[in-house]
């Protein structure tokens, strides 16, 4: 009697999922530009790889080249504005970068090689340089707040019982000077277990007072937000049934792997995180949740959202003209801005960068 009233019960709950998705609301994203490097034929406008980017007030966007270590300036509508920004160790140069954050009126732009932050003002001027301490380089750096930055941090370990690794997100002032620990883990680094890279900096995302960061992995939707002084206030949840990569998943899956870490082996099944982005419009008060999805195949396909708004679940869409490769975290397929139902939308290593007002039905 028992196993049939958890069958029974297992039924309803697949049930209920098949009817959300039949519910999921179709929005429409209307492309308005598209920024590519074919669309500036000079060294100092030219840009390679973009491994990030952000917007200040106006809407312009700084473009970061890893390759140039240099800035590009660019209005929303794709005219050049100007390069700012080089390669070297001296005041407004920086030694390899692979991110920048913009907090009011400065640029802050990450020295890989030198561990520091770079400063400019939004015309490219140098300012400072702010050393950062304990050699923990931020990752995914996000402005919060007036004076904040929240940013996640990787430091490796290696004890008698083998090689350990902690992700932790941190909250830091505008010297990027440790506030507070917000959350952290520490596990084993297993190279022939790809749940390790499934397992790699939760995402997160922030609002103009609220943090949100994914806390469930492949085994249940969770989201844990957070106040301005990094203290828990609430957790969003939802019912979450493990999903699989499918074959031809599990075929990317392993090429992306062997392209973007050290890893050669690759588990035959793994699960997928049940969340793969999270973002915020502090405009419309939105929160994007990008979740995994049951698939057959690995064709392209339009994005699923969760949608809230003050931690309640509002409604599931459906993204139009907008198209996903793959349904796990891709460095290199990014979304991510979502102001004002405006996305911006990163292919880092094409480099391309297209912009899409999105009609809410």
């Amino acid at each position: 009697m028992k196993h049939l009233t958890l069958l029974f019960i297992s039924l309803i709950f697949l049930i209920a999922c098949q009817q959300q998705e039949k519910k999921n609301e179709i929005w429409n994203a209307q492309k308005i530009a598209t920024i590519t490097v074919e669309d500036y034929n000079d060294k100092e406008k030219s840009f390679t790889y973009i491994p990030s980017f952000d917007i200040d007030q106006s809407c312009n966007l700084f473009l970061l080249d890893n390759p140039s270590s240099t800035v590009k300036k660019i209005a929303k509508t794709g005219k050049f504005i100007k390069s700012f920004c080089r390669n070297g160790q001296g005041p407004g140069e920086v030694n390899a970068s692979y991110d920048l954050a913009i907090l009011g009126d400065t640029v802050y732009v990450e020295d890989t090689n030198l561990q520091r932050m770079v400063c400019f003002d939004l015309d490219g001027n140098f300012r400072k340089a702010i050393p950062l301490k304990n050699a923990e380089l931020p990752i995914f750096i996000k402005a919060f707040g007036n004076n904040k930055f929240v940013a996640q941090t990787e430091k490796w370990e290696t004890t008698a019982k083998g090689k350990y690794r902690t992700y932790s997100l941190t909250l830091y002032n505008s010297k990027f000077e440790v506030l507070k620990t917000i959350k952290s883990f520490k596990e084993k680094y297993d190279p022939k277990s790809n749940s390790n890279y499934l397992r790699q900096f939760p995402p997160f995302c922030v609002s103009k007072n609220q943090i949100f960061v994914s806390a469930g992995f492949s085994d249940k939707y969770e989201i844990l937000v957070y106040d301005e002084n990094g203290n828990q206030t609430a957790k969003i949840s939802k019912p979450y049934r493990k999903i699989a990569f499918n074959d031809e998943e599990m075929k990317v899956f392993k090429k992306y792997i062997q392209k973007n870490t050290a890893d050669k082996t690759v588990a035959k099944k793994l699960y997928k995180n049940a969340i793969n982005y999270l973002y915020f419009d502090n405009e419309t008060g939105y929160l994007w949740v990008n979740k995994a999805l049951e698939r057959k195949d690995n064709a392209s396909y339009n994005p699923v959202f969760d949608i809230y708004q003050n931690q309640k679940y509002l409604k599931t869409i459906s993204l139009q003209n907008i198209f996903f490769e793959n349904n796990f975290f891709d460095f290199d397929d990014l979304i991510l801005f979502i102001r004002n139902k405006t996305i911006y939308y990163l292919e880092a290593r094409e480099p391309k960068i297209t912009i899409y007002s999105v009609e809410e039905k």
